[in-house]
This record gives structure tokens, sequence and C-alpha cells, in this order.
């Protein structure tokens, strides 16, 4: 296929970039129904193996983008996916893509966020994506057993809510009009995106999506379990306590008992040994801390006392100044290592309890780190790299970095993994994550089924063959999460987000019915039985604004050409939408192998 050139293919997606995230998106094309034309500037022999297994063509990258975006079809293309290694490469292609043809969507994958901010701005259609900032969501949706699950449509927050059916009746019935049934879950499997004339029996799992306070008054949950609760403040003393018995080490509490009992048997002797006038227990305490501090304040003098008292006040003396110089030197110690070691962490972290662990400080990590403290859950860090590029962003947010092996049991007992309430491992190495998670299993120990441990896999095959072998319930693969962003956005899904139902996952986005596609006319209810609900319809069409906007839907609603649709359901069955969604034309090139090349 080296020498083909696929200039007059017309509707197709030009994906460039086929390393673990292209060869996803590739594959969910194809999935789709649509045909795909791949550029990769590696070459990987691989990977160029598969998608010519899937009669995919694929072009080499590496000479000028112009040329080859001509070469790929650019001017009679859908979308082109600029999923490179770096972002200068991604920028490069879609700034090409974008003067070659204004009007073709181009999505882009930018980590670095003041760049794809700037990229953003560009009025042309497409979109500027991060897998990070993505794949975030999920990581800590995992960590924390199921938080609450919120989506913002045309300025109104609807948050994903569970019930167990308290009778038997049709979702109308016992929830209203409100809420927007998504799942229901029964004996006979799980019914996604059922109407709201469904009937369901008593004790039927029921996922709905509405206004907070319209679920509440339903009877339905809300959000999972809720951040971890602050501990009390005699919680917080023993936690404390039991952090300066751990770091003051032997001779710092020797020294320290050494002072007391000197004080103590001072207090007694000179209590019951100091003549004229005399001394109470609070006198010879207070004589005993004037004369070990060198003070001298003249109120208490030996001059007139016993032989052997003028004695024991000069040992006492002698011995008062040597304890205190040992004291002070361990404190001292104790307090510039302190200093030392504050940015790694270790000492903070050794004060956490109920707190989440993210192993990794990468682009996916720090944004779970960001993800997790916005929801109030406190979180530790480990990372073997001292000079991490988001070393910077952790501290900002009074995150602790503990700095070492996270396969190593002693890095994990300094992040306070017995008190940790999930781990999530996402360094970019699969055999680093694989190896950091069997330590963890037997860190662990008889804690492993109740704490969450969230490994990154990328290799989706390898992830279920973990999943099944060592018992890993949650791992995630971030291609795997980002796909269908990248996917949807290519076919003119503006994504909004991605849910959970029952089990089910379920994406979120909007599109426009565009003049002549197949949806003009199809009423809200002929979108059920595709396992796709119609969340919102913004009718605003092109003129004035008096025409208005309604952002609601009812079941007998039709979908009008210009309608902006707010959908939920499975990622196929809203791709297959689109594809509804847009004028049919009459295909000007062959699918790829009918041609036999």
């Amino acid at each position: 296929m080296a020498g083909d050139t696929y200039e007059d293919w017309t509707g197709h997606v030009i994906v460039w970039g086929l390393q673990s995230l292209g060869l996803r998106i590739v594959e969910q094309l194809r999935e789709a129904g649509e045909r795909v034309v791949v550029v990769d500037d590696e070459d990987d022999p691989r990977l160029r193996h598969v998608v010519r297994g899937w009669g995919v063509p694929q072009l080499n990258g590496k000479a000028v983008p112009a040329e080859t975006l001509a070469e790929a079809g650019a001017a009679g293309a859908l979308a082109v996916i600029c999923v490179e290694r770096t972002d200068l490469r991604n920028l490069e292609i879609s700034l090409v893509a974008r003067e070659m043809r204004p009007d073709l969507r181009v999505v882009t994958h930018i980590r670095n966020a003041a760049v794809g901010r700037a990229l953003a701005e560009d009025p042309g259609p497409g979109a500027v994506l991060d897998v990070a900032a993505l794949s975030a969501p999920s990581v800590a949706e995992a960590c924390l057993g199921g938080d609450m699950q919120e989506l913002a449509i045309g300025g109104t927050r609807l948050v994903v809510g569970s019930a167990r059916a308290a009778a038997t009746g049709t979702l109308r019935e016992l929830y209203g009009d409100a809420a927007a049934p998504l799942a229901v879950s029964s004996d006979a499997g799980v019914l996604v995106c059922p109407s709201r004339d469904h009937k369901v029996q008593d004790g039927d799992g029921v996922t709905l999506m509405g206004a907070q306070d319209e679920l509440l008054a339903r009877g339905v949950a809300v959000g999972g379990r809720a951040p971890s609760a602050r501990p009390s403040w005699r919680g917080a003393l023993m936690v404390r306590l039991r952090w300066i018995a751990d770091e003051a080490g032997p001779g710092l509490r020797r020294a320290l008992a050494s002072m007391l009992l000197l004080v103590a048997a001072s207090t007694v002797v000179l209590w019951h040994g100091y003549a004229t006038p005399g001394m109470s227990p609070l006198d010879g305490l207070y004589f005993t801390i004037e004369t070990i501090a060198t003070v001298g304040f003249g109120d208490f003098s030996f001059a007139d006392q016993p032989t052997w008292l003028r004695i024991y006040a000069t040992c006492l003396m002698l011995l008062g100044v040597t304890n205190t110089a040992v004291l002070l030197a361990y404190l001292t110690d104790l307090l510039v290592s302190r200093r030392l070691e504050r940015s790694s962490g270790r000492r903070r972290a050794a004060r956490m309890s109920g707190h989440v662990v993210i192993a990794g400080l990468g682009t996916v990590g720090v944004a779970a780190v960001s993800a997790l403290h916005a929801h109030g859950h406190e979180v530790a860090v480990i990372e073997r790299d001292d000079d991490s590029a988001f070393l910077d962003q952790a501290r900002a947010l009074g995150v602790p970095v503990i700095f070492g092996d996270a396969t190593v049991p002693a890095t994990l007992a300094a992040a306070g993994i017995s008190r940790a309430a999930a781990v999530a491992v996402l360094t970019s190495d699969d055999m680093v994550n694989i190896e950091t998670a069997l330590a963890l299993r037997n860190v662990l120990g008889e804690r492993w089924d109740r704490v969450p441990v969230v490994p990154r896999i990328f290799d989706r095959t390898l992830a279920r063959t973990l999943a099944d072998r060592f018992g890993f319930a949650h791992v995630r693969s971030t291609a795997e999460l980002a796909a269908p962003w990248f996917v949807g956005a290519a076919l003119g899904l503006d994504v909004l987000g991605t849910l959970t139902a029952e089990g089910r996952p379920l994406m979120a986005g909007r599109f426009t019915v565009t003049p002549g596609s197949a949806l003009q006319g199809t009423t809200v209810r002929d979108l059920l039985p595709e396992q796709i609900r119609v969340l919102a319809l913004d009718r605003r069409r092109p003129g004035p604004p008096s025409t208005g906007s309604c952002l609601k839907a009812d079941e007998d609603d039709r979908l009008g050409s210009g309608d902006g649709a707010y959908v939920i359901g499975p990622h196929a069955e809203l791709l297959g939408l689109l594809r509804r969604a847009r004028p049919q034309a009459a295909p000007t090139a062959p699918t790829p192998g009918e041609d036999g090349s």
C-alpha cells in the first residue's frame, strides 16, 4: 500500500499516529462503519500488520505534512485525528490541516494546557483533547468506590442516582417525568435507556439522571462514598503522638527520659532536703528548672544549706547543662531533617489516614491527583524521579510526595499504605504498574478485597488477563478510556462526559441534526430501542435570538433540522446515531479491500 494514494476518497477519517491510542481509535472507527486512512511517523511493523489485517490503508508520515495529508485525501475527508507522541508534532499536523481546509474537523491530542487552550481558540470545527484529563475522572471514580457522577447541560447540573424500585409500576409512576431513566437491572438482565413507561418490579435496580434535589425527593441515592471524614481531635492527637514516637528516634527518647527523671528526682530531693525556709513540691520543681536552665533569679540559695545538698546542687547544675545540650542537639537534628525531608512528604504522609495513594506523577497521575483533591480527598504521591515536571503542581495542591520505588514495601509504608483508602498505580510503564500492583497485594494482605487498587495498563488484552488471573478488579487503560472521546469528536459529537449505569459504560454528548439527515422528523421515543436517550433539545435555529431555546425533551418530541440534541447511550450506539445525523452521500471511493488493495 506504500505507493497508493487516496486523494479521491470522501467522508473518511484520517488518523495520524498509531501508538496505543491511535490503534484504539482506528478500531472503534471501523466498528462504527467509518472508512479510515492511517498515517504513522514510526511505521511500526507490528502495528502495520494489525491495520493491514483490518483492511485499513497506511501511509508513512515522515514526508512533509501537507503532502501526506493530500495523499491521505484531506480534501474530501470528514476529519483528521492527530495522536502522535509529541505535542509539537500534533500541533504541526493540526495547523497544516486547518490551513489546507478551514472547514475540516481537526481533533488533536495536546498534553500542555497552555498550548491546548491557545489551539482551542481556533473557530474551526474540531476539538483539543488531553488523554490524562479524560481518563483521570475514571481513575478517581474507581478509587472513591463510585463517587458522584454529573453532567452540565445548557447550564443545568444533572447528577446520576441509583435506587431499588420500592413497588411494581412504570418508571414514570415511580419517579415522575423529571428524572431520565438510564438503566434498569432485573433478573432478565440490564436494559439501557428504557422508556419512562417501562414497567419495573419491586426490587429492580434503577439508575436515573436528573437534578439532585428532584432525585433525593424521590428516594434516589445520589453519589457514592462521601469524602473521608476529618479525624477528631483525639484521633489527630493520637496520630501525632504516634508520629512523634516513630520519628523521635531512640537517642532523643533516651535524652528526654533522662531529663524527666532528673527533674522528678531533684524535685523530690529539694522538697524533703531543703531546710530553711523549706520548699513545697511546686517550689522544688520550680527551683530544679531554674537551676538546670541556669537562670538564677536569687529567690533560693544553697549558701545556708547542708554540705551534701550543696554538693548535690553542683551535680544538678552539671547534669542539667549536659542533658540540656544533648536534648537540644537531638531536637535540632529532628527539626533540620524534617525541613530537609519536607519536600518528600514522608512525615506528612505518616500522619494521614483514609487517604488515596497515587504511584506515578506523570500527566495521568497529576490529573488524578487534581480530580481527587477537587472531591475533598487527601492524597499522597509516590514518585521515582525527584526532577519530575509535575512536582510544583502537586506541591501547589498541598500533596505530599514520597520519592522512592513503589514496588518496595518500605516506600509503600512511608506513604501510609496501611491506612490508605485506595491506591492508583499510574506510571507510564506497564511492567512497573503490574509489579507495583502485585507488591500492593502482598502488603495489603487481608485488606486487598476492601482497598481499591487501580493499575493503569495500556494493552487491553493484557488488562483483561491480569484482571482474571490476579484479581485486579479496577484495571484502567487510558487509551481505552480516551479513544471514544476522539472518535466522537471526529464524527461530530461534542462529548460531555462518560458515566456508568448499572455497570454499563455510557457516553453523553451533543450533536446537531443537519438538513437532509435520516434523523429529521424522528421522535425521541424512536431512539429508545437503540439504547439512546435524548436528555434535552436545544431548538435554537439559525436566525435572530428571538427564536428562543428549549432545553427539555419529551418522548414525543421530534428532531428537526438545526436542533442540538443532548444524548446519552453506549458508545457504539452513539456512533451509529452520528452517521444518521449527517447527510447521506454516495461513496466516491471503494471501501478498503473491495478493489483488492
